[in-house]
């Protein structure tokens, strides 16, 4: 036998006592031997990577159970949920802790159980901006620039504007002391009320330059925003108008179903927006039919960058089927659709799910460079006015905001 055939029968031989051996167990109980036990023997094992889910869990934990100052595990979690939200890079999807996506749901409602106040942050409680049309706290007498500083003799000072607002709200009907300080009072003024359904004015109007031009402003397009703005439309469009401005600035968007509907009044069944989705699904949705006014009152919409979402959709549709004409600034751009998903502990996502497109102007995105300073996009302006801030200037006023003047001298000198 040769040198390298006694290699090879050492190396058979070796091969043989070893399946002999890894066998044996289970040929000494009666089992057959196992062939994946085998490969698992033969065959490299690649390790499992923990899942992202594992792994934030694993950090989360170490996070709160190592670090040196006491930790709020609700509030380390809302943290990481708007980290999650940041992290898809785009800046409208938001995640709304359980206290906020609560606001959220009540100014889109737009109505809600209280006194009928808008409140702002003040170092002694809480300030009254703006005191709402026949709300409890119109009819006792409360005014704006009021500091609520005690509700039912609990002082409010050093609390979040939140936590008023809770203890302030209650069911109808129900009594609340509201103690406040008012400027040129010599001591706090007390006023009882109690709460009852209070709608938040979403759409203003009135007529201007002598009762020739109708004047509708809408701050956003609530649930409650078709029915108010079929309140102030309905009426002017009974009337011998030069015009009608629709004012729009500052209006951050809201529903596209309200911004639909209402643009029912105007159009029976025509393409408002066509959504597109991730992976190229496309849905179109259009106004109702039936609700059409029978009216050709000229109109004109007053947009600026602040004027974005539903309200961009609103006056973009109004001037791709010619029926508005579009002064002041051009719009901010934002051309997607976000849906709300409610979570179980009371917070909410606001997700991007589809980009929008106009009927004829399609793609309004807005377009900014590295530092965020716009660059193109949103609506352009028919006629380019910018407002004239000054400390006498009064958005809405016909004698002192200038955009609202070239609306009007727009209207009236069409009509001539």
């Amino acid at each position: 036998m040769t040198t390298g055939h006694r290699v090879f029968a050492l190396a058979v031989g070796a091969v043989a006592l070893f399946l002999v051996g890894f066998s044996w167990t289970d040929i000494s109980t009666g089992d057959a031997p196992s062939p994946t036990a085998f490969r698992k023997l033969i065959v490299p094992q690649t390790r499992t990577a923990p899942s992202p889910t594992e792994v934030f869990r694993e950090n989360f934990s170490l996070i709160r159970n190592q670090s040196a100052l006491d930790i709020d595990s609700e509030r380390l979690r809302f943290g990481a949920m708007s980290g999650v939200m940041a992290s898809l890079g785009d800046p409208h999807n938001v995640y709304l802790e359980p206290k906020v996506n609560e606001q959220f749901g009540i100014e889109t409602a737009g109505d809600f159980v209280g006194i009928g106040a808008r409140l702002s942050p003040d170092p002694l409680g809480a300030r009254v901006v703006s005191v709402f049309p026949g709300g409890p706290a119109l009819k006792v007498g409360i005014k704006p620039g009021d500091v609520i500083i005690a509700v039912d003799g609990v002082k409010s000072a050093g609390k979040e504007v939140d936590d008023i607002v809770v203890n302030i709200r209650g069911e109808a009907g129900t009594p609340v002391t509201l103690t406040v300080n008012r400027d040129g009072e010599s001591g706090p003024l007390s006023f009882t009320l109690k709460r009852a359904q209070v709608f938040i004015p979403i759409v203003e109007h009135k007529l201007l330059a002598n009762d020739r031009v109708g004047y509708i402003s809408v701050s956003q397009f609530s649930e409650t925003a078709p029915r108010q703005f079929d309140e102030a439309l309905i009426p002017m469009s009974k009337m011998n108008l030069d015009g009608i401005v629709i004012d729009l600035r500052g209006n951050p968007g809201g529903l596209l179903e309200a911004a639909s509907y209402m643009l029912g009044r105007f159009f029976d069944g025509k393409v408002v927006v066509t959504m597109r989705k991730r992976g190229g699904d496309e849905e179109v949705v259009r106004t109702p039919m039936g609700r059409r006014l029978d009216m050709s009152t000229p109109i004109v919409i007053l947009m600026n960058e602040e004027s974005a979402s539903a309200s961009e959709i609103f006056a973009g549709v109004m001037h791709d089927y010619k029926r508005a004409t579009i002064i002041g600034e051009h719009s901010y751009g934002k051309a997607s659709v976000q849906q709300l998903f409610q979570l179980r502990d009371g917070s909410a996502a606001k997700i991007t799910i589809a980009g929008y497109y106009l009927p004829v102007s399609e793609d309004i995105s807005r377009k900014v460079d590295e530092d965020g300073m716009y660059l193109r996009g949103g609506i352009p302006a028919d006629i380019e006015v910018k407002l004239d801030l000054s400390p006498t200037t009064i958005v809405g006023d016909e004698k002192s905001d200038n955009q609202l003047q070239e609306a009007i001298r727009f209207l009236i000198e069409r009509s001539s």
